[in-house]
């Protein structure tokens, strides 16, 4: 399938509070980034998609984000540019070693992230 979901990643006011709510809850397990504020949590059981908990630093609101794998981020919010009642909240931007994002929002509002993976070095 091309463009598969790759994670999807809730942004909290109190990320430490949800993720560690979300990984008893579920015993998943946590890969914490402090200093991006940002954690993945895995399930470990070899099927499905990782969850992420970010936090508002990003800028982004509260609330739940898809993430799809693209080739080329840059080109692909070119082609979300052109349609209607969409809006991107936030422009490409590379984290190193984890890749280049982007977001924006659909025509209902939900909010659908870009994501390339690094180049393989």
């Amino acid at each position: 399938m091309a463009n598969p979901v790759m994670h999807f990643e809730v942004i909290a006011r109190d990320r430490a509070k949800l993720r560690g709510f979300y990984g008893k809850l579920f015993g998943w397990s946590e890969q914490d980034y402090p200093d991006a504020e940002y954690t993945i949590l895995q399930s470990g059981a070899g099927m499905g998609i990782d969850f992420a908990v970010g936090s508002t630093m990003s800028g982004l609101a509260t609330g739940p984000t898809i993430y799809v794998a693209v080739d080329d981020v840059a080109q692909m919010l070119a082609g979300v540019r052109q349609e209607a009642g969409v809006n991107v909240v936030q422009e490409p931007y590379e984290i190193p070693g984890m890749g280049e994002f982007a977001v924006f929002t659909d025509p209902e509002g939900n909010r659908i992230g870009l994501w390339k993976m690094p180049e393989a070095q």
